[in-house]
């Protein structure tokens, strides 16, 4: 659901407000910050990558010779398989 700039996701126990670029498609977004907002006030903060830029900032990394090249880690960085983790929002998932 959209909330201004956020896009929040409700689960059981739980909400995550995604914080995607102005006019980015949540379907296509590679690089996202968010945080997650448990129902007892604890918070976390973090940032989403899916596989493919993980791959490409690697890469750029590695082209311009930086030792990162040959190894990636993000601070409080969360890696998904594609974009889809972002933009969905079904909370069916939740009652698994």
């Amino acid at each position: 659901m959209w909330d201004g700039p956020f896009n929040r996701v409700r689960r059981d126990g739980y909400e995550i407000c995604f914080v995607p670029g102005a006019g980015e498609d949540l379907n296509e977004v590679c690089n996202v910050d968010m945080w997650v907002i448990r129902d007892d006030g604890d918070r976390w903060s973090g940032t989403v990558f899916t596989l493919d830029e993980v791959h490409r900032i690697m890469d750029r990394q590695r082209q311009a010779g930086e030792p990162e090249g040959d190894y990636w880690w993000c601070w409080d960085g969360l890696i998904v398989r594609d974009a889809s983790a972002v933009g969905r929002d079904d909370t069916s998932s939740s009652a698994a």
